[in-house]
């Protein structure tokens, strides 16, 4: 579970898609996908199996909000 998020925000490094298996429904994981997103990246989180797929493709910014 502490894992998670460190595992989501290191997908910044990738400009490919990285699928993440295993992820807990927890409070943190949604406005975490939300930083992401405003960074540029597009991010889906599949809740019927736990993966979230975040794609570093259009990176657009490295500063957060």
């Amino acid at each position: 579970k502490n894992a998670a998020l460190p595992i989501l925000f290191a997908a910044i490094l990738s400009d490919q898609k990285s699928h993440i298996s295993n992820v807990p429904l927890i409070a943190d994981i949604a406005p975490t996908l939300k930083v992401l997103d405003s960074l540029g990246l597009k991010t889906e989180f599949h809740l019927t199996d736990h993966k979230v797929v975040v794609d570093g493709s259009n990176l657009a910014s490295i500063e957060a909000p």
